[in-house]
């Protein structure tokens, strides 16, 4: 079959890579040379162009693509060993970087390398046929739980667990060899109204070939890679069609533009922060409508621009320059020189003395201190708000305690009251039913006789006198004391 690649976002890789004539620029995925040739268009004869790829048959068709060239170094290997190859070719630094990641579209039409979901082919995926790890010894070998993982991050499938386990079911009875009989699994195990979005084995091959041919993992550190071996001005474009690639090379890209921490009261920046450059694009470049109408796999094609840039600090004296400090600005992270402020007579007389810069460690020692400052007055205001709020809640349950005893005391009272009248009311109604001739008896036995006539006497005499309250009383409570003291002991 012939190898046949429609290069993506042509125009604007072209532009982004803002050729020179001389330089020497590399193509990580060459593919089937579409970049490539437009790269070749605008070099001389000084210029070069080094292309890689891990497919041999892509390499094959690279070459029949640019026979007419003689600038072209054409190297079977991975882009992930881009700094190892280019120091087998003995090259330091490149003027520019091109990667268009993802599978290309003569390996999907090409349909015995298992990488579609068509037909009937075996599984293999690999776009380097050397490798030993295939797409059949992912199915057949990796446990349930590493294939949900996979499917679910690489695929963004949401029934990567449903897949998986009966991926597992199918291969006990019988070794899953074809791509047919893995679409089959797929097809059960996703329900039907989940089938509208595409074909419901696009995602679960797409995770099994990026985990076949490690397309994700190394991404990040192959970015930082070749952004140092740019040169000054350099530029490295690389087109995603995956949200995971995107924001590998995302993140790559903001990291190597650096960004300053430091706060903005500093004069001149103390972090560290180095930028290795800047992005271009901000936002990644889309295809256009009409690309994209006439290119079907354009329309997930996302293109960020990286422009490699150090800078050299210059040596000038500041003596020769009154009213300006070399310094390096807070925001920037180039040196240039900053205006220093008039200063007004509200200043004091020590800031007519000499300034002296302070140290990188003094100056985060400073900032320590401040930091424990805040902390001790944080923990200090925590302390006294929670003291206050167990001072009321105890003067609460003070309050309340004091509420219950005057209660308590309350009902006791009512009490004792109550069992008072109680006694009052029984004395009464004792002395009611006194005999006044059984205690004559009782007197006469302990007393004897004598005492006893005197005391019949003065009842008598009692019973015959019109009668004074003040007078009974007395002779009647005197009267049993003694009675009961002498029944007592």
């Amino acid at each position: 079959m012939e190898f046949k690649h429609k290069p993506v976002l042509l125009e604007e890789t072209i532009e982004g890579l803002k050729i020179k004539e001389d330089g020497i620029y590399v193509d990580g995925t060459l593919g089937g040379a579409g970049h490539s040739k437009e790269i070749l268009k605008r070099l001389s004869s000084k210029g070069l162009l080094i292309g890689i790829d891990r497919d041999e048959e892509a390499l094959k068709a690279a070459k029949e693509n640019l026979k007419e060239y003689t600038n072209v170094k054409y190297i079977h290997g991975n882009h992930d060993e881009i700094e190892e190859i280019l120091q087998q070719q003995n090259i330091e630094k490149v003027d520019g970087i091109l990667l268009d990641l993802g599978v290309s579209s003569y390996q999907l039409d090409e349909r015995n390398r298992g990488f579609s979901y068509l037909g009937n082919n075996e599984l293999d995926m690999r776009m380097d046929k050397s490798q030993q790890l295939t797409a059949k010894k992912v199915i057949n070998s990796y446990s349930e739980e590493e294939l949900a993982n996979i499917i679910y991050e690489y695929g963004e499938e949401r029934y990567s667990r449903q897949i998986a386990r009966n991926i597992c079911n199918a291969r006990k009875e019988k070794e899953i060899q074809t791509t047919e009989e893995l679409v089959k699994i797929i097809e059960k195990s996703i329900p039907a109204q989940a089938k509208k979005d595409g074909h419901p084995a696009k995602r679960t091959f797409q995770a099994i070939r990026i985990e076949v041919n490690n397309e994700i993992k190394p991404l990040y550190n192959t970015v930082r890679k070749c952004i140092e071996l740019l040169k000054n001005g350099g530029r490295l474009c690389i087109i995603t069609f995956h949200s995971l690639e995107d924001r590998a090379v995302k993140n790559a890209y903001v990291d190597a533009q650096g960004k300053c921490t430091c706060p903005k009261d500093l004069p001149y920046c103390v972090c560290g922060a180095k930028s290795e450059g800047k992005i271009i694009n901000k936002k990644p470049i889309i295809a256009t409508e009409e690309e994209q109408s006439e290119n079907s796999r354009s329309k997930s094609a996302k293109l960020r621009i990286f422009e490699k840039k150090w800078y050299k600090k210059q040596k000038k004296e500041v003596s020769n320059m009154p009213r300006y400090q070399y310094e390096t600005s807070p925001r920037k992270l180039e040196p240039e020189y900053v205006p220093v402020r008039k200063k007004t007579q509200k200043q004091n007389t020590k800031s007519t003395q000499k300034q002296t810069v302070k140290t990188k460690y003094q100056i985060q020692k400073e900032k320590k201190k401040v930091e424990r400052k805040n902390h001790a007055k944080q923990i200090a205001l925590v302390l006294v708000i929670f003291g206050m709020l167990l001072a009321v809640s105890y003067r609460e349950i003070h309050i309340m305690e004091m509420f219950n005893n005057k209660k308590e005391m309350e009902n006791q009272l009512a009490l004792i009251q109550k069992e008072n009248g109680q006694v009052e009311k029984d004395i009464k109604a004792e002395e009611s039913k006194l005999d006044w001739n059984v205690i004559r008896q009782k007197a006469s036995e302990e007393l004897g006789m004598q005492e006893a006539n005197k005391i019949t006497v003065d009842l008598n005499k009692t019973d015959n006198v019109e009668k004074d309250e003040r007078l009974i009383k007395e002779d009647n409570t005197s009267f049993i004391e003694k009675i009961i003291e002498k029944l007592i002991f």
